[in-house]
């Protein structure tokens, strides 16, 4: 009966969390294209220099707290409530660190203005960040991600109609801050009067020591990856343009958006199963590996199919002015294939509270690509090799990563690669039979849309052809969530 619950939870996750991000992502797209169109790549750079503090901030302040309460297992009111008044005072005090190093923050970017000023407005997300950090981390302990879906959807509308206006009349990049900040308050202001939690006016220190002597090294490890995940828009803003720097993020920003809608989908319902299952090494094998099937699925034809469509996409949907973004675009849906694999090993290892392992993990990989940054720096004066380096390191960050899972729970490298290929190789067919539709001779619009519609027929009709499981499991899933 336990089992049947839990997996009633995971299809009902998933659903909620699918079409909160699906419809969430589906407006950003449309928003990102109207003001890719209307503002220049050096203003989307000025925001891009930014949000690598704001990212950095967020990671040292909440970066692992809200998963040490998820798994936990009994976790009462007086962890959650000690918790939020921590990680609020801590958000409160890097805020004030913040606007004082504003100015010597645009001193280290010489070439670009305006820094100093949007740091200091877009910081303000720090503490609303920490704020729903904690309901969040309730609300995905208790499995209730129906509150995701209309908090994120409320946000994403709220400052999608904002940052239009303000493009439309000339704001330039405050139009990018407005619609940076409005989403994350509206997001939390929905959360935070539609979820009934409150925190007590109590703090026990005792409970904060035992959270943060888990936490620290899951904080210590969500700072390193928005360290080692920002570094190389840092070097690129030094180094280069803010332009440089737009090109490079706006070839991130697509891949990225397909991995949000998706593999963050079956993460955020994954990690508190694994962790509800995480005295029972065949469950969360069998979870795992339906896990990887999934995602792989989903997300294989997805970043292939960008990857064939890339230059027809940018010209038509962000306009000619963009298409130096098409090479890093193709390599960051390459880096992203591998995702699957990645997410998963990291939910496993946390779930059974290994965070130390992870820590060590996480660190051997970002010096590894650390050097393969500095390899490419160094050794070329190409924006493009940063973003080849990048992708080695997912390789080798994969070996290293995976090689737990054969001890945990007997699900070693090889069997995840035979979980993971079969999705890839029919996405390479798919992308087979696209590339013989480019040679066409038809208008650069027709050839986009005969590229979307042939290769989704192929990919389906390739999963029909060979019974693929995570085809019939979605459609079943799909059927079960709009019988009810």
């Amino acid at each position: 009966m336990a089992s049947n619950n839990l997996s009633g939870k995971i299809l009902s996750g998933m659903a909620w969390t699918y079409f909160e991000r699906l419809l969430s992502q589906g407006v950003s797209v449309l928003v990102t294209i109207i003001l890719a169109r209307l503002l220049l790549p050096e203003q989307y750079g000025v925001v891009s220099i930014v949000t690598v503090f704001i990212t950095l901030c967020d990671a040292l302040v909440v970066g692992g707290f809200s998963d040490t309460l998820i798994q936990k297992r009994g976790a009462d009111q007086l962890d959650f409530s000690t918790l939020f008044w921590f990680v609020l005072v801590l958000g409160i005090v890097m805020y004030g660190v913040v606007f004082t190093l504003a100015p010597y923050i645009q001193l280290f970017f010489k070439n670009t203005s305006l820094v100093c000023e949007t740091l200091r407005v877009m910081a303000i997300r720090i503490p609303i960040n920490a704020v729903q950090s904690i309901q969040s981390a309730r609300i995905s302990k208790r499995m209730e991600y129906r509150y995701f879906f209309f908090a994120n959807l409320a946000g994403t509308l709220a400052s999608a109609l904002v940052g239009i206006y303000m493009a439309f009349a000339g704001f330039g990049v405050w139009a990018l801050v407005a619609q940076y900040l409005i989403s994350s308050f509206v997001g939390t202001l929905v959360i935070w009067f539609s979820c009934g939690w409150r925190p007590d006016f109590a703090f026990s220190a005792e409970r904060l020591k035992y959270l943060y002597s888990v936490g620290w090294k899951m904080q210590c490890s969500s700072l390193l990856a928005a360290f080692y995940g920002e570094l190389e828009s840092i070097c690129i803003g030094k180094k280069y343009t803010a332009a440089d720097l737009a090109f490079y993020d706006k070839g991130k920003q697509f891949p990225r958006l397909i991995m949000e809608n998706v593999q963050t989908t079956i993460s955020k319902v994954m990690l508190p199963a694994f962790s509800t299952e995480n005295n029972d090494i065949a469950a969360m094998k069998a979870l795992a590996k339906r896990s990887i099937r999934i995602g792989t699925f989903v997300i294989s034809p997805l970043l292939v199919g960008l990857i064939m469509c890339a230059d027809e996409f940018v010209h038509i949907v962000l306009t000619e002015k963009w298409m130096a973004s098409v090479p890093f675009l193709r390599l960051i849906c390459l880096y992203y294939i591998l995702q699957p694999l990645m997410t998963l090993n990291k939910q496993i290892v946390i779930a059974v509270g290994q965070t130390k392992l992870y820590l060590m993990m996480e660190i051997q990989k970002k010096l590894i690509g650390i050097f393969l940054l500095c390899v490419a720096l160094f050794a070329s004066d190409s924006v493009l090799m940063i973003a080849v380096s990048s992708f080695i390191n997912q390789c080798i960050g994969l070996v290293i990563q995976s090689y737990p899972l054969k001890r945990i729970i007997n699900y070693p490298i090889a069997e995840q690669l035979s979980d993971f290929l079969p999705a890839l190789i029919s996405a390479a067919l798919m992308a087979a039979a696209v590339w013989c539709v480019g040679l066409l001779p038809l208008p650069t619009f027709l050839i986009l849309v005969v590229k979307i519609a042939v290769g989704i027929a192929v990919y389906v009709l390739i999963a029909l052809i060979t019974k693929n499981e995570s085809f019939t499991f979605l459609l079943n899933t799909l059927k079960k969530v709009l019988h009810k």
